[in-house]
């Protein structure tokens, strides 16, 4: 290195001014002030800023060991452990059923179990609409559920399933949980009329028809010829166009009571109402 790019310090002096003390170095012609008291001071918040974070640290550290303990103690206090069940609004699911699929049994802790979880299992059912599960403290639980109600049979891909009143599968027929109801047969392009379902039946029951509708065998949705329903007990088709619905089937029903009060009910075959006009065929 040359003399040329070397620093020279030409003179330093040191003094004191207001407690401070300075240091004062002459070199290149310039002035370089050293403030110790400054450095003391930063070094001194950084000390202090460390400890703060450091004792935080510390004490989250113990927190969360104390809730971890604090936990696992009253999951397993058997002050919590499960004594009563209560079961509601099972019809066709035995409380047997609902305990299994819950994973659930006495002498459990009750706080222990997740309730979301839980109400998760049993919405998995298909049978199961809604669900609820609750802690009685301390050593109760409760668990209500709504079930789906079945209004039909009906087939898919060669397999009979329970169906609710607006056409949805609810779960395959078996012979443990057997109940009759009408086969629901929907025709291509009908689809339209199974969105109406639910006001169809609610209808047809308050129509006062003199004929029992639990003897309904089958009811069919087509675009061609409506509403059509079968009771093979007595031989007897129906069929009501939906166009003009509430008048097809009000015509109709003032059809059968008369037909039903002069004693020609039992030899009719079939009897359809369209556009004003009911057609009866006799047997």
């Amino acid at each position: 290195m040359t003399r040329k790019n070397k620093s020279k310090i030409d003179s330093k002096k040191i003094f004191s001014r207001g407690g401070n003390t300075r240091v004062v170095k002459y070199t290149n012609n310039r002035e370089s002030f050293v403030n110790f008291s400054s450095v003391k001071n930063s070094f001194g918040s950084l000390f202090r800023i460390g400890t703060f974070f450091s004792i935080s640290l510390l004490l989250l550290i113990i927190l969360s060991f104390g809730l971890i303990f604090s936990y696992n103690y009253i999951t397993s206090c058997r002050y919590f452990s499960i004594k009563e069940i209560i079961i509601s609004g099972n019809l066709r699911l035995d409380s047997r059923e609902i305990l299994e699929t819950c994973r659930i049994s006495n002498g459990g802790n009750l706080l222990a179990i997740n309730l979301d979880e839980t109400k998760g299992l049993l919405t998995k059912n298909p049978w199961v609409k809604e669900a609820s599960v609750q802690r009685i403290l301390p050593d109760t639980l409760s668990i209500k559920v709504e079930e789906k109600k079945p209004a039909f049979w009906i087939e898919d891909q060669s397999v009979l399933y329970y169906a609710d009143i607006n056409g949805n599968k609810i779960a395959p027929v078996s012979k443990e949980q057997f109940t009759s109801f009408p086969t629901l047969v929907i025709e291509p392009g009908a689809e339209v009329l199974k969105n109406k379902l639910p006001d169809i039946v609610h209808s047809l029951a308050n129509a006062s028809l003199p004929i029992n509708m639990s003897e309904v065998s089958w009811i069919r949705l087509s675009l061609g010829n409506g509403v059509e329903l079968a009771l093979e007990s007595i031989d007897l088709k129906i069929s009501i166009y939906y166009d003009n619905w509430a008048e097809n089937l009000n015509n109709l029903a003032l059809a059968l009571r008369d037909m039903a009060a002069r004693g020609e009910l039992k030899n009719i075959y079939d009897i359809r109402s369209q556009s004003n006009n009911v057609w009866a065929t006799k047997k």
